[in-house]
């Protein structure tokens, strides 16, 4: 396993500079959607104590989350570098982290990484599938929370439901108290050209307080889904975005999704 590990970080080395230098310059040169993606992670991270682990090993988000690095073991590939002595300190400190205790990309580990070179396997991997479920998933990025813990609510995010029979889906926007005043959303679809926007009032719903040492409390409001082609095998074309009573923007928010229930290791 260590030879194949290694053999795979020397194919990689270039894949791995471009994917650095991309991930370096994330605040530079953003698309919507990755703007609205990488937010998002960061807000829900951001109040994750001590800290939280990634797996595979994604670096920048310490810094857009503002939180430390639970160890000095701040290799990309953790679940394949790292000793298993190295792996299980990184666990111990994992086991005492919440809301979010791990950021989990199974298609980034398995697709850019491994590419069937080599199994995932170690402590790492074990805590993902044996200690952890799932809390969300936006855009491939599953947010994990200790099974001992309570599941979080995933903010600056949108959620849809499933309509009921004879009635249309809604949207459900899930924001920071200190967003500000928001009033009005629309729909957009980043696969289709530029259209006109239709602007959709808001309805307010319930304030979350907010968990200890957590922050700002949390706001929800919704709205109809106004898009037929919307649904949940297509969530990752379409952000929502959020405007002022001024008819200022104010964020652009990608979709979640939520577990239905308890759920453990994700798929891709």
């Amino acid at each position: 396993r260590g030879v194949a590990a290694r053999s795979a970080v020397a194919d990689g080395v270039r894949q791995q500079l471009v994917h650095r230098a991309r991930a370096e310059s994330a605040g530079v040169d953003l698309d919507p959607a990755d703007a609205a993606l990488y937010r998002c992670l960061a807000e829900n991270l951001r109040h994750s104590r001590p800290s939280f682990v990634t797996l595979p090993g994604m670096n920048s988000f310490y810094g857009w989350a503002e939180r430390p690095p639970p160890t000095g073991f701040n290799t990309t590939m953790n679940f394949a570098l790292l000793s298993g002595a190295e792996q299980q300190k990184m666990v111990e400190v994992a086991r005492g982290c919440k809301p979010i205790a791990m950021v989990l990309n199974v298609g980034l580990m398995l697709d850019f990484w491994i590419k069937g070179r080599f199994e995932a396997r170690g402590p790492l991997v074990d805590f993902a599938k044996t200690e952890c479920r799932l809390a969300g998933s936006v855009r491939g990025y599953h947010l994990m929370s200790l099974n001992s813990e309570p599941l979080p609510l995933l903010t600056y995010c949108a959620t849809i439901k499933a309509a009921l029979p004879n009635e249309s889906s809604r949207i459900t926007v899930t924001v920071p108290g200190r967003i500000g005043n928001v009033t009005t959303a629309s729909l957009r679809n980043l696969t289709a050209p530029e259209s006109p926007r239709k602007f959709l009032p808001l309805e307010a719903g319930r304030a979350v307080p907010s968990e200890p040492g957590g922050g700002d409390g949390l706001r929800e409001f919704s709205f109809p889904n106004p898009d037929s082609t919307l649904a949940p095998e297509t969530l990752d074309r379409f952000l929502v975005q959020l405007w002022n009573e001024a008819g200022e923007w104010v964020a652009d928010l990608p979709f979640a999704v939520l577990p239905d229930e308890r759920q453990g290791y994700p798929g891709r």
